[in-house]
Parts: structure tokens; C-alpha cells; sequence
């Protein structure tokens, strides 16, 4: 292992948490800088397929993790009449594939960590990881050094703009999504969520358990639109899916408008250069992709135990980063190139939305799955 001693993570996120515990099982000395006051996350759901629970179960949350998430046992493609135009069972054996709520996984990874590792309330203003250690400053007007910095700090990181020496504008991808957690409704069939896709929008109902659906809904929107305000998102998600199948009507009609979230969907075009002097990225800060294939956290777990490896068996910290980047580039690249394709397919509308649709028809789900083995049966340790 290189002379790294202590490690400083930027971001308190699935991806810097996941960092955090993989490191330190490796006996370094973490330190998890967060902006928030609190280390939470969005009141949203999150799809954990199986790479990204082998991940847990290495990381020791996935034991405190899988009793409070939803089981995926088949994921159905629907048209927004309810009709089936796609079933795909999830077929791993070693590893379960679950649908979460986004705060309780967060949790599960904190509990992994000592208290005095994560620090909340610390705004980052500067890096510079150029000499013997790296330095980091906070708005609070503390600082803080380390032997490592690891940018864990989302779409929008700080630590980016420092390595690629510019932080360059994310690519809006042309349509919207609002999210929301209701009450589980009573017709959807455990084990057995779904995306809906019609002209131009889509709906997905995931169980996250204990008793709890979360659902999102896209259209295409324009990416500077006039604001709206948080109490009118009930009534306009309504107005855009009325008349699609049960229970769609239901799972929004059970969630105020004020827990509703909404936002632009973007991402970037995959791009090698994810480390500079003792600074390195992961999770959304190297490699940040559209939520079509649901493997943004899941490539952030994956992440965490990737750089750990690196790091224990390089003999140099620049040969431990050039490593990870080997490791990680091509499959993250492919995700990212795969999930904004998925995102256009759905996204599309008239006739070719029909042609998607009869053509989805044709498609057998093993071979669906069969497709998907590179991206499921991933180990991220070995």
C-alpha cells in the first residue's frame, strides 16, 4: 500500500460513505466532510440491483439494510394501459436485487462509520493536493489536511472543477422527473415493480418496504421553463397521467404535494481524468449518468471498494489512482452511454413510441436478462 495514512471525503452521499467504510477496512484513517448539517439524503427510493448488493454485503450494511427495502423479483414494462410489453425475472442466486428507501440506506452505511468520522456542516471553498499533503478550506473557515482527497461530491463537485481544472456545464438531457413515497398501494403485486412507458412519459412503482411505494413519473420539458410551485405538483402529475393504469392514480393521489420532488434530468459525456496529484473522484463527481438503468448508487458502492483495492495494492499513490480509473472507466462509461440511450427510447413519442412499444412486444425477457449479466453479475473486489 502507498504512504497513505489519512483520507479525506468530500460529500456524505452514498458514494463518500461507501468510500469511507471501504477504506477504513483497510485500516485508514477517514474523515467524511458533508455540507448538509445532518448526513441524509432525498426522501426518494433507490434500485439496488444485484452488483450493487454484493457491494453492501462487503461492506457489512447489507444485513441492516434488506430487511427495511422492497424485494425485485421481475421487473415489468407496461404501456400506460397496463398491458405488458416486457417481464424480466431477477435471475442472480448469490445476491438479492431490492428497491430502498434512499435515507435507510444512507443509514446503514453511516452505521459502519464512528461518529467522529463524519463531519456535517463543512462547505468546501478550495482543494489543493499538489504537495506532501493535500489541503482543504470550508466556507466555516476551518481547514483540514490529509494524505488522499476523494471528490464524493455529486454532478456538481467542487473537487472536479479542481482536477479537470475547469467544472464544465452538465449536459441537460430533455426531460423532467418528479419522485415521490406514498402508502404501498394494495393491488401492486409484491416483488413485482414496473415502469409504464406511453408518448413521451413514463411512470415507475417500486416498492421500497415497510409499507411504501416510491414512484417517478418523466416527461419532456424544456430544460428553462417557468417555475412551479411545490403545492401545484400533485395536480400536474395528475393532469399528465390521467387514464393510465392502476394503481398509477392511486400511488399519486397518496402523496402531497410538498413531498413531491422534481428536477431536470442531466448527466455528462464520459470523460477519462478522474485523479490529479492526491485527489481522485468517484460516484457522480467522476462519472455521472441518467437514472434510466437505476446504477448511479449502485456505481458508487461499486466505486468505494474498486479504490480501496487500488489503493492496498499499488505501491504508489499515482499508480494506485491510475489504476482505479483503469478499473472503473470502461464499465461506468458503458452505463452511462447505456442508460442515456434508454432514457431516448422512453422518451420518445408518436409513432415511434407505438413502434417502441410493438417492437418491446417481440422481445423475449431472458434475453432482456441475458443482455444485462455484464451489468449484474459484476464483483467490485475482485
Amino acid at each position: 500500500m502507498p504512504s497513505v495514512r489519512t483520507v479525506a471525503i468530500v460529500g456524505g452521499g452514498i458514494a463518500g460513505l461507501a468510500t469511507a467504510v471501504a477504506l477504513r477496512s483497510y485500516g485508514l484513517e477517514v474523515t467524511v466532510y458533508e455540507r448538509a448539517p445532518a448526513l441524509t439524503d432525498v426522501g426518494a427510493g433507490i434500485s439496488l440491483w444485484p452488483n450493487a448488493t454484493r457491494a453492501l454485503r462487503r461492506l457489512g450494511a447489507l444485513d441492516a439494510l434488506s430487511p427495511l427495502a422492497g424485494q425485485i423479483q421481475a421487473l415489468n414494462i407496461r404501456d400506460a394501459h397496463g398491458a405488458v410489453l416486457l417481464r424480466t425475472e431477477a435471475t442472480a442466486s448469490d445476491a438479492p436485487a431490492l428497491c430502498a428507501y434512499r435515507p435507510d440506506l444512507i443509514e446503514a452505511l453511516r452505521a459502519q462509520l464512528p461518529p467522529q468520522a463524519l463531519q456535517p456542516g463543512h462547505t468546501l471553498t478550495a482543494v489543493d493536493a499538489k504537495g506532501a499533503q493535500a489541503r482543504l478550506a470550508f466556507a466555516e473557515g476551518s481547514t483540514a489536511e490529509a494524505d488522499l482527497v476523494v471528490g464524493a461530491d455529486g454532478l456538481h463537485s467542487r473537487v472536479r472543477a479542481y482536477v479537470t481544472g475547469k467544472a464544465p456545464t452538465p449536459v441537460y438531457r430533455g426531460y423532467r422527473v418528479w419522485r415521490g413515497i406514498g402508502p404501498l398501494p394494495t393491488s401492486f403485486v409484491p416483488g413485482e415493480p414496473s415502469e409504464s412507458w406511453g408518448d413521451g412519459r413514463r411512470f415507475g412503482l417500486f416498492d421500497v418496504g415497510q409499507g411504501r411505494v416510491y414512484w417517478y413519473a418523466t416527461t419532456n420539458r424544456p430544460e428553462h421553463e417557468p417555475g412551479r410551485p411545490p403545492q401545484a405538483r400533485q395536480a400536474e402529475v395528475q393532469r399528465l397521467f390521467e387514464g393510465w393504469h392502476d394503481p398509477i392514480g392511486e400511488a399519486i393521489a397518496a402523496t402531497p404535494s410538498e413531498a413531491i420532488l422534481y428536477g431536470p434530468t442531466y448527466d455528462r459525456q464520459p470523460r477519462r481524468g478522474w485523479s490529479q496529484g492526491r485527489a481522485v473522484l468517484v460516484g457522480d463527481a467522476a462519472h455521472p449518468a441518467t437514472p434510466n438503468l437505476g446504477q448511479g448508487g449502485c456505481m458508487a458502492l461499486e466505486d468505494g471498494l474498486v479504490l480501496a483495492r487500488c489503493l492496498a495494492e499499488a505501491s504508489s499513490l499515482s499508480e494506485a489512482l491510475a489504476s482505479f480509473e483503469r478499473a472503473r472507466y470502461r464499465r461506468t462509461a458503458r452505463v452511462m452511454r447505456q442508460s442515456l440511450w434508454t432514457g431516448r427510447l422512453g422518451q420518445t413519442t408518436g409513432r415511434v413510441a407505438r413502434a417502441r412499444n410493438a417492437a418491446t412486444r417481440l422481445v423475449p425477457g431472458p434475453l432482456f436478462a441475458q443482455r444485462l449479466r455484464w451489468l449484474y453479475q459484476y464483483a467490485a473486489w475482485e
